[in-house]
């Protein structure tokens, strides 16, 4: 059972049979909620993604990632912009200058960076 989230909070609660629930609270779900035996919730209940997990599981930061994207204290994810690296004598001193800026990662890719860094507060 494999849940994918689109939130970047995640809160664990102890449950009555020893067992460590994690839950997801998003404005947009990816997946609907998964309830006791693996079953889906209705529809109407889009919003919270619920996983059961083996007590002492962590979610792990891809540090690959952590090192490439920053998040902006609104949320947002930036990255750095290619072909800054090399071969930068025939390009004009402009377009050095506005490869320099960081930019806003897309919202195609989003969904990706938050698989890599969970615990990051990124909204959409």
């Amino acid at each position: 059972m494999m849940a994918t989230r689109t939130a970047a909070r995640a809160t664990w609660k102890s449950t009555s049979d020893g067992s460590t629930r994690l839950s997801f609270r998003s404005r947009v779900a990816t997946c609907p909620k998964v309830v006791e035996g693996g079953a889906r919730a209705p529809a109407s209940a889009e919003g919270a993604v619920s996983v059961v997990a083996k007590k002492g599981y962590k979610l792990k930061t891809n540090k690959a990632a952590a090192k490439r994207f920053r998040v902006t204290g609104s949320g947002k994810v930036m990255r750095r912009n290619p072909m800054k690296q090399h071969l930068l004598e025939k390009k004009s001193a402009g377009r050095k200058r506005k490869l320099s800026n960081a930019v806003v990662v897309n919202d195609a890719d989003i969904n990706n960076v938050i698989g890599m860094m969970p615990l990051a507060k990124i909204t959409q």
